[in-house]
């Protein structure tokens, strides 16, 4: 297979790392593309896996000079090299690139190994809503005014207000890769999300799909969404507790106009 794709997406990924202090290493592979940078507490990780059709950033802590291989996803997308181009790798460079200028993630303590019960991903709800401009392009602009107008983001009342309205029109035009590409999301970020992010996927999220809907993203789970959405469901029926308001900050309109 040709992976000048992943390539590109790499050097995007290196021009940031490698200021840093980051160095790229050799990989030897004889399947789906690996693209390996260390640094003095972590490392990245780009790869593409070919039979799923799934590019993914991951990090792991660095023990003894060595990646400790306890590797946990914060981005993935799907990428068809027979359908997609440069839009969606520039897509996939832009996310990677995003999540890397965004500073060190939280990693594990040094001959711990991660419990899937700890509260010790990196991504939070903010980074949890950017990934779905993916599937939602219009939220782009929505996060925007969120962000000019509220801080901290407003997780959950963002979710409720911007996401699950997209979320029920996707499961009723029952759009099976596009239900497919969000499902790939959700997974991911649970997956290195915090306890927030896992929470708002869980709760307000997956149990905001109409229980007539639900066979339709299920199938797409993984394995540990899957089990947390199981514990999740009787909640189903209980309001999640809001953010607590902040005071608005004036808009970029309104301070321009009291210039």
């Amino acid at each position: 297979m040709n992976y000048s794709f992943m390539d590109t997406i790499t050097q995007r990924v290196a021009e940031v790392l490698e200021p840093k202090g980051y160095q790229k290493q050799n990989v030897d592979t004889d399947k789906d593309y690996v693209s390996l940078f260390t640094g003095e507490s972590n490392a990245y990780m780009v790869v593409y896996n070919a039979t799923k059709q799934l590019t993914a950033l991951k990090v792991c802590g660095m023990e003894d000079g060595q990646p400790d291989n306890q590797w946990k996803s914060v981005s993935t997308w799907i990428f068809d090299p027979e359908k997609d181009g440069s839009k969606e790798i520039n897509s996939i460079a832009n996310d990677f690139t995003d999540f890397l200028s965004g500073g060190k993630p939280k990693l594990v303590n040094k001959g711990k190994k991660k419990s899937k019960n700890n509260d010790d991903g990196n991504a939070d709800p903010k980074f949890f809503c950017k990934r779905l401009v993916n599937v939602f392009p219009e939220l782009k602009e929505e996060i925007w005014e969120e962000e000019d107008g509220y801080d901290p983001f407003r997780g959950v009342t963002f979710t409720e207000e911007h996401i699950m309205p997209k979320v029920t029109q996707l499961m009723q035009t029952g759009d099976k890769q596009k239900i497919q590409k969000f499902a790939t999301i959700l997974n991911s970020q649970y997956s290195a999300g915090d306890l927030n992010t896992r929470s708002i996927i869980t709760i307000v999220v997956l149990n905001g799909i109409k229980p007539e809907q639900e066979e339709k993203i299920e199938e797409f789970l993984s394995d540990e969404l899957a089990k947390a959405w199981k514990f999740a469901r009787p909640y189903r029926t209980k309001k999640v507790k809001p953010e607590k308001v902040k005071p608005i900050k004036p808009s970029v309109m309104q301070r321009l106009g009291e210039q």
